[in-house]
């Protein structure tokens, strides 16, 4: 069984967070290879991303006035999305849907470090934060929303940071989960493809204190620091037929 949000229904409440890791009430750790659907990929607590939002809200402009941040986000997409020069930018995933009627569905969600498409949904890399909806093209888009300048600085040094974690962290250790035959990596997703019962894989991990999602189509996300015992304790799960 699980919860609404893809999660074990075992995993009890979780107290605090820090890089890759949950902690409950109890004290236990546990390692997280759901990362919010990817959107802790660099951390629970990534980057300085709080520092503007802390600093907007400061500043008194919480609505959704026009402000100079969506030509800088539209900066910061430009420098990482170079072969896509047309934005918009979404409220939420309704607003882009109605803005786009069924071609919204021909577009790909982008997941970091894995080939880009011509048409790509890009949600910020922020625990939580999955309302936000940014439309990348090749082609021109329609109008996008205006968005509260609390979000749009947070995802502007979102953003930012995550050029950095491109440039100083090393990926190579994904590379180690290339070996297990019920499991296909596409840069940091690790998807099951075996023909086993994945619930039970589910629950032989949470008794590990590891959380992977509760679903099988939906992929495990690396981290890109393990510990020597953590990569002991997943070798023995993704090894277990």
């Amino acid at each position: 069984m699980t919860n609404g949000n893809n999660l074990p229904s075992g995993l009890p409440p979780i107290k605090r967070c820090r890089d890759y890791h949950l902690y409950d009430y109890k004290g236990n750790r546990y390692l997280d290879l759901y990362l919010d659907g990817g959107r802790a990929l660099m951390g629970h607590k990534p980057g300085k991303t709080m520092l503007p939002l802390k600093n907007s809200l400061e500043k008194g402009i919480w609505a959704a006035y026009p402000s100079i941040y969506s030509a800088r986000l539209e900066k910061q997409l430009g420098k990482l999305f170079p072969k896509h020069p047309f934005i918009a930018i979404f409220a939420n995933e309704e607003r882009a849907r109605a803005a786009l009627g069924t071609s919204y569905d021909t577009f790909s969600l982008w997941i970091p470090f894995i080939p880009r498409e011509d048409r790509l949904i890009v949600k910020p890399m922020l625990p939580g934060l999955d309302q936000t909806v940014i439309i990348l093209s090749t082609e021109e888009l329609p109008p996008g929303d205006t968005i509260s300048p609390v979000l749009l600085e947070g995802i502007i040094r979102n953003f930012h940071d995550f050029t950095l974690f491109k440039e100083r962290k090393d990926f190579s250790l994904w590379e180690s989960f290339d070996k297990y035959k019920d499991w296909e990596r596409k840069g940091p997703c690790l998807s099951y493809i075996g023909k086993g019962d994945y619930q039970e894989i589910v629950q032989a991990a949470l008794e590990q204190k590891v959380l992977i999602p509760a679903r099988p189509e939906l992929p495990l996300y690396l981290p890109v620091e393990l510990s020597a015992y953590e990569l002991k304790a997943l070798d023995k799960l993704f090894s277990s037929k």
